[in-house]
């Protein structure tokens, strides 16, 4: 059947964050023509340091584990330019059917881990990780 939706939820991010819109290259400095020594892909969330015309340094952090943090695997600070930026960041949420048999585990690779996915009833869900555990409202 065909994907039906659900609804769509929009999440104003606070005044030092931004989201990366569309996939862009880190600069060393606020100039196309300067060293790009990394790049960020659509939908990480970054913080904005400061802004230099058309451009903002922003700086990704990342962490070992969530939402028990240890240590910091890898920062990136650099500059981007600001139209690859968003200052919100738009959900929509929709409900598919898959008419196929399905195992009851499975495994994807993503973000550099590999995440181990299954099925859960509704009424029973493990823990979920903000902001994510408002998700399943959505389902209701």
């Amino acid at each position: 059947s065909a994907p039906r939706r659900l609804g769509t939820a929009d999440e104003i991010l606070p005044a030092d964050q931004r989201v990366i819109a569309t996939p862009t290259q880190v600069y060393a400095r606020p100039d196309l023509s300067s060293f790009a020594w990394a790049s960020l892909r659509r939908g990480i969330t970054v913080q904005a340091l400061r802004h230099a015309p058309g451009f903002e340094q922003v700086e990704y952090v990342e962490y070992d584990q969530e939402p028990a943090r240890h240590f910091i695997t890898m920062r990136i600070r650099g500059w981007v330019p600001a139209e690859t930026l968003a200052h919100a960041r738009r959900r929509t949420f929709f409900h598919l059917t898959c008419l196929a048999d399905t195992p009851a585990r499975w495994t994807t690779f993503a973000d550099n881990h590999t995440f181990t996915l299954f099925w859960a009833p509704l009424d029973a869900l493990p823990p979920i990780v903000p902001p994510q555990a408002a998700w399943p409202a959505w389902l209701k």
